[in-house]
């Protein structure tokens, strides 16, 4: 063979090659998903369980969602437009909404399409479940949404109060209702790499999509509860039907003061060994994330673990 006929089979070979391996890796960098939050908005969230603010109510859903297992959770899906701390595309979701159909989800429908602002609090939620392509960055004018679930990263969920009405039952187990199981859920946390990168004034978070969100599980405390702000934070860790971890290291509980997950938390004196029953769903730990992107002086580094549990209810 000579050299000008091997040299062209060589280029050919790296050409193919190079097509063969371009195609996932741009699929990799498709599949993240960006969100740019102010670093005052974190520091003032990232220990709490709740925030506060004015809130459009655009959407509310027709029906309460049935409870069955996956989607059907008896959730009721809001949409709308927050004031200038959230300042980003949102959902809000009344948990166990047919326990509040009479003061809470009425308030809700009653607001609709008012455009009037209103206040509201809920148990903030950063998690990449439907994510817009494009990059959020927090801040600016809030566009009207089109549905009750349109793309977004921030949620209010579980609602606490809406103009001055509690969800003050909703705190609870949906009672009939299927969670996935541990070893499914927190499989599929456990894998989630986060990356972050912090700025001088705004962090840079990223993930890949993810669901998985209710999840009934037994709770092991690692240690003693701390109560921080508004809420009692523990660390946990979290184990299966067979008691066996399926976390790498325990996991940090959150439960919101003033419902009734925390009564029933209380109300069990817990302890470093004490076991729990509980229905959770999952957010973005902010809070170990600032820790890792603090010491990387401005580089991408990549988490693992930098989720926690939101606590709806126990048993």
């Amino acid at each position: 063979m000579n050299d000008r006929r091997r040299w062209l089979l060589y280029g050919a070979l790296v050409v193919g090659l190079a097509q063969l391996a371009w195609p996932p890796a741009l699929h990799a960098v498709a599949a993240q998903r960006v969100v740019r939050l102010r670093n005052a908005f974190i520091s003032a969230v990232k220990n709490r369980a709740a925030v506060e603010d004015d809130f459009r109510v655009d959407h509310v859903k027709p029906s309460i969602n049935p409870v069955g297992s996956g989607g059907e959770d008896g959730d009721l899906h809001v949409s709308g437009r927050p004031g200038t701390l959230i300042a980003l595309p949102m959902v809000a979701e009344v948990v166990n909404a047919k326990l509040e159909k009479d003061d809470v989800v009425q308030s809700l429908r009653d607001l609709e399409g008012t455009a009037q602002k209103v206040r509201i609090t809920g148990v903030w939620r950063l998690w990449f479940e439907h994510p817009p392509a494009d990059v959020l960055v927090q801040g600016g004018t809030v566009p009207r949404p089109d549905g009750t679930n349109p793309d977004h990263i921030f949620e209010l969920h579980p609602i606490v109060t809406v103009d001055g009405h509690a969800a003050d039952e909703s705190f609870v187990p949906i009672s009939g209702y299927t969670a996935y199981t541990a070893q499914k859920a927190f499989g599929a946390y456990e894998k989630l790499e986060f990356r972050v990168k912090h700025g001088a004034s705004f962090t840079t978070v990223s993930s890949t999509k993810v669901g998985y969100n209710y999840t009934e599980f037994e709770a092991v405390l690692a240690g003693a509860p701390k109560h921080t702000n508004d809420a009692t934070f523990v660390l946990a860790d979290i184990v299966d039907e067979d008691g066996t971890s399926v976390v790498a290291k325990p996991r940090r509980l959150v439960i919101a003061d003033d419902t009734k997950a925390a009564q029933a938390f209380h109300a069990k004196q817990p302890k470093k060994g004490t076991t729990l029953r509980v229905l959770g769903i999952p957010r973005v730990n902010l809070d170990k994330l600032m820790d890792e992107a603090e010491n990387a002086a401005g580089d991408t580094v990549v988490v693992k673990g930098a989720y926690e549990i939101i606590v709806v209810g126990i048993e």
